[in-house]
């Protein structure tokens, strides 16, 4: 019997992204641009937030010391993998990682500034208290955190979140957790 080259593994968000900033997650040459328009991460945020499918993702880890197939991504702050160093690099999914990944981060690329991607904690909390099929309000906009009701998804994750929770109002906590 033949063994399978391929093996599922199930793997945690903030790894993925730990790989991603340490350059052992990498994006091969043949993949297309990171273009996601900033509407796509937002609705991508709001699967993730109703806990919906958002797909899997397909990656490749590749021997150690092969030939350097990696797309340089200096913009998004990735370094390059060290030479001879181990490589995985993502063979589907990547406009999904790299959102989140943009978000995460705050970064700026481009005219898009991922930074002010917030989650409307009103509306977060209306959500939570129905959980309607049919919800179709934007839990996560796009505009200047306030810190109260905005709280972007960089600082939701980043260490700062502890103060932001204790200045918000207590109806909206569990949204934010």
């Amino acid at each position: 019997m033949q063994q399978s080259k391929i093996d599922v593994h199930p793997h945690e968000l903030p790894k993925l992204l730990g790989d991603m900033e340490t350059g052992k997650l990498q994006v091969p040459r043949f993949q297309r641009d990171f273009v996601w328009p900033l509407t796509k991460t937002r609705a991508l945020l709001d699967s993730l937030y109703k806990e919906f499918p958002i797909g899997s993702v397909f990656l490749w880890g590749a021997p150690a010391g092969g030939l350097p197939l990696s797309r340089p991504l200096a913009d998004l702050g990735i370094p390059e993998p060290r030479q001879g160093s181990e490589v995985t690099y993502i063979l589907d999914g990547q406009q999904r990682l790299t959102s989140l990944y943009a978000v995460v981060k705050g970064l700026k690329l481009g005219s898009r500034d991922y930074g002010r991607v917030c989650i409307d904690l009103e509306t977060a909390t209306r959500y939570e208290e129905n959980k309607e099929e049919d919800f179709e309000e934007d839990i996560f906009v796009y505009r200047r955190p306030d810190n109260k009701r905005y709280v972007s998804v960089q600082d939701l994750v980043g260490e700062a979140h502890l103060d932001i929770y204790d200045g918000i109002p207590k109806e909206w906590k569990p949204a934010f957790n």
